[in-house]
């Protein structure tokens, strides 16, 4: 697609965008679901997401009054069958 757009065919281009279109939906599926295994796996194994980003790259934000409500279950607020 690079080299459509740097050759300026607008036609062959517009074409091949909407080829490949149809991937994009599953792009973002995919994309969701990652995120939600690799937070129930860190929750899983008793670990949160701080522990695993190092300090210094942490913002500091201070207290920002956000409480889970005490739930030990990985922070869902639905059931996800585990």
């Amino acid at each position: 697609m690079s080299l459509l757009y740097k050759t300026g065919n607008k036609e062959k281009l517009k074409q091949e965008m909407e080829d490949n279109k149809s991937i994009i939906p599953s792009m973002m599926f995919f994309g969701i679901m990652d995120m939600m295994m690799f937070s129930m796996m860190f929750s899983m194994i008793g670990m949160t997401m701080s522990d695993y980003v190092a300090p210094e790259n942490m913002p500091d934000v201070g207290d920002t009054g956000i409480d889970d409500g005490g739930m030990d279950d990985g922070g869902f607020d639905f059931d996800i069958g585990f």
